[in-house]
């Protein structure tokens, strides 16, 4: 599978651009040389950085990605249970589901356009060097688990050359427009990766499963040297300077 046939999408909301979102794209311009595809919310969204490497696509504009978010529009979808002001990230399918559907739209025309790989990473993360993409060319799935909890999905790899790659994103599109969601355990998107991956039986690679990756570990970091992801708070952290805690 040659470099060409990949590429890498992302996603982030307009306001968090100076947050995280802006050093992910200049360093990803440095460092990496796959296109890259990133989804924000409205047109007048767009940030003004041109590059050759990176399209930008309208997140609203994508099949489903307005009724679900609709649909999600109340306190508990939103991670706010019992009428509390802590957010619990378990449930806040209303943010999460963003990232889903960014996946499936650029799956489906990354697909149809001859792509073999899809790639996605978490427009948190901050490149340092020149991060080499793991290979899906034997498998359908590349992801990253850490025991006794759910998988990490700041990088998922996809093979859109195996049979299942269809189903798969198919599924993953009828459990939020469907409220199948809301039946499982957990409702983002870390969870219902975990999900169709063991349901639907799909050939996958664990990329940390040598490692001691446990409980909500970063465990992006201890996989990838060329670059840090900045989950949870840390991004918030590094700017206010307050503490923080991980998220996912």
């Amino acid at each position: 599978m040659q470099p060409s046939d990949a590429l890498v999408v992302t996603s982030f909301h307009p306001d968090h651009y100076e947050l995280y979102g802006r050093r992910f794209l200049e360093t990803y311009i440095e460092f990496m040389s796959t296109p890259l595809v990133v989804y924000v919310e409205s047109i007048e969204g767009i940030p003004s950085c041109e590059h050759d490497l990176i399209t930008f696509r309208d997140l609203t504009k994508v099949n489903g990605m307005m009724q679900v978010l609709a649909m999600t529009n109340f306190p508990a979808a939103r991670g706010k249970l019992w009428d509390g002001d802590t957010l619990d990230f378990r449930f806040n399918v209303n943010a999460f589901c963003r990232k889903s559907f960014a996946q499936i739209d650029a799956a489906f025309s990354h697909q149809a356009a001859g792509g073999k790989a899809l790639y996605w990473l978490d427009a948190d993360i901050e490149f340092r060097g020149a991060m080499p993409l793991p290979s899906v060319e034997d498998t359908f799935m590349l992801y990253l688990g850490r025991e006794n909890y759910h998988s990490c999905a700041s990088f998922i790899g996809w093979n859109l050359t195996q049979s299942c790659w269809k189903e798969y994103f198919d599924k993953c599109w009828a459990i939020y427009m469907t409220g199948t969601v809301f039946a499982l355990r957990e409702w983002h998107d870390s969870f219902v990766n975990d999900f169709l991956r063991d349901v639907l039986s799909v050939p996958a690679v664990n990329l940390s499963e040598s490692l001691k990756a446990e409980g909500a570990c970063n465990v992006f970091d201890l996989v990838f040297s060329e670059a840090t992801h900045k989950k949870g708070a840390l991004k918030k952290r590094e700017i206010s300077g307050e503490s923080g805690k991980p998220d996912e």
